[in-house]
């Protein structure tokens, strides 16, 4: 298992270790940031990845092509350049905009089979190194805003995560997709552990930063800035499509840098809880100021937060006092 895992029983036990001063933490909690999904089961596995989402966007034939890491990356390539221009024609502002990313050559000279990128010296470069960096800032609006992407997203506060991860659950509970013993999970990620193990997010290489931490401006998204979200990037084709797998043991690095990653770890955390107690986990939260009017600014957040409080227990539908 490449992550430790803690499993709780109650609402309050989870949220007691999901804090700041949860002994998991140690004594740099402000290294973590958390994502909640309400499947213990699920995958990190970016939504790009999950049932080729990216194929939607190439030649069936191509899709189906032997190389698949090849054919991913192009069809990610024009799926952003899709979104990029739509985000132009309704005249929104592009984050990263530049002049050469208005030409065709630009999204697709690096991973082309006739001309590659002077950089790169053959395919297999150009999925190791993919995506470019300048490209991110759009992947991470996109991604926020719904479009299949390699990204991952997290928050730096535990409990918007732990929000999301019983809203989601309460929902599956209350349509029959998902049983009383089933568990919810919020995994932690350790962000000085990313930065030991594959370099600063500054770093200009992919051919050296496997795995990446990114962000998008919060100006303008009022949702990005109220989830404190930030965002995990993979360069290049995942191992069995799963984020968790990039936390096996580094290969090809010194003894001496070996003991210090050791020393790093863990990269990640699972803390799992019984779909039980997620309507006590909803209630909870939402005490403290956390629910859909928190996470979602806007009047649409607060008719969501209302009907969110059909799942608390006694159903209380009284607005809170803060």
């Amino acid at each position: 298992m490449h992550f430790d895992e803690d499993d709780f029983s109650t609402a309050e036990q989870f949220l007691t270790e999901l804090r700041p001063t949860g002994h998991l933490w140690g004594d740099s909690p402000e290294h973590w940031c958390f994502r909640g999904q309400r499947d213990a089961t699920w995958p990190l596995t970016p939504t790009l990845f999950r049932e080729k989402a990216w194929a939607a966007y190439i030649s069936p034939s191509f899709a189906d092509a032997p190389d698949v890491e090849f054919a991913s990356v192009y069809g990610e390539a024009m799926l952003l350049r899709e979104f990029f221009l739509y985000v132009d024609q309704a005249g929104l502002p592009i984050p990263g905009d530049q002049q050469k990313m208005r030409t065709i050559t630009w999204w697709f000279d690096r991973i082309s089979d006739d001309q590659p990128h002077p950089s790169l010296t053959d395919r297999k470069d150009a999925v190791r190194t993919w995506p470019p960096l300048d490209a991110v800032p759009l992947m991470a609006l996109a991604r926020h805003y719904g479009l299949a992407s390699r990204l991952i997203d997290w928050t730096w506060r535990p409990m918007v995560a732990a929000y999301f991860a019983a809203v989601g659950a309460a929902a599956a509970k209350e349509g029959g997709a998902a049983k009383e013993t089933d568990r919810l999970a919020v995994y932690a990620l350790n962000t000085h552990y990313v930065r030991m193990r594959w370099g600063d997010e500054d770093s200009a290489n992919p051919q050296n930063t496997r795995v990446r931490l990114v962000t998008a401006p919060r100006a303008g998204n009022p949702n990005m800035s109220a989830q404190a979200g930030i965002f995990t990037l993979v360069h290049g084709a995942m191992k069995d499509d799963s984020f968790v797998n990039e936390f096996g043991e580094p290969e090809e690095v010194t003894e001496s840098w070996r003991v210090v990653l050791e020393g790093a770890k863990p990269g990640l955390r699972k803390l799992t809880l019984p779909l039980s107690e997620c309507g006590k986990l909803l209630r909870l939260v939402g005490l403290e100021g956390t629910d859909a009017a928190a996470v979602f600014p806007g009047y649409q957040g607060v008719v969501e937060a209302m009907n969110e409080r059909r799942f608390w227990p006694g159903a209380v539908r009284r607005a809170n006092r803060r």
